[in-house]
């Protein structure tokens, strides 16, 4: 591992210092991020899925949410999962000025925004998160995956879009809601 490929900052620290300093400013900056992030991962031949919030945006707005505090991308798969670590810890990211965060490698940042990739692992009939939340899920009623355009990229994202987003936001989806995460 190198450390020139990770922040000097806890997530807390991060977090509380650097996140969002940009927020409602310049959202070009976060659609940069996600779109970097998206290109290195498509260089490792992996196939990247919009989720959580990020889909949320795009789908509703067809942009990111503006008060979003974060990016949401998921990835399925031991070996993908471990490609984005030796990507990370190669230094892939950091070409394009993207670092990890200490001890929550698959948290990625740059210019005060950062981007969560969650890598999930099937287990039974389902496949769950490794990135420390494991009420999310992703269910075989999501596949199979369709392709979404966005940010001048073509995303994997799940089938049934407003199904998803219904049981992640709850019915009134549509209606944007400051600081409403995602159910499990």
């Amino acid at each position: 591992m190198s450390e020139n490929n990770y922040i000097q900052k806890s997530f807390q620290e991060f977090q509380q210092q650097d996140a969002n300093k940009n927020l409602g400013v310049n959202i070009q900056l976060a659609e940069h991020l996600l779109k970097d992030c998206f290109d290195v991962l498509i260089s490792l031949d992996l196939r990247p899925l919009l989720i959580f919030g990020s889909l949320l945006g795009c789908y509703r707005e067809n942009g990111l949410i503006n008060h979003d505090l974060d990016m949401d991308i998921g990835v399925i798969g031991k070996d993908e999962m471990l490609k984005i670590k030796d990507a990370i810890d190669s230094g892939e990211f950091s070409k394009k000025g993207i670092m990890a965060i200490p001890k929550r490698c698959f948290s990625l940042v740059r210019d005060g925004f950062y981007i969560d990739i969650y890598p999930f692992l099937q287990e039974g009939d389902h496949y769950v998160s490794q990135l420390g939340y494991p009420h999310y899920k992703l269910h075989q009623e999501d596949f199979p995956l369709q392709t979404i355009d966005f940010l001048d990229r073509k995303f994997y994202t799940i089938k049934d879009i407003e199904k998803y987003l219904v049981k992640r936001y709850g019915k009134n989806w549509k209606t944007p809601i400051a600081n409403k995460g995602a159910k499990g």
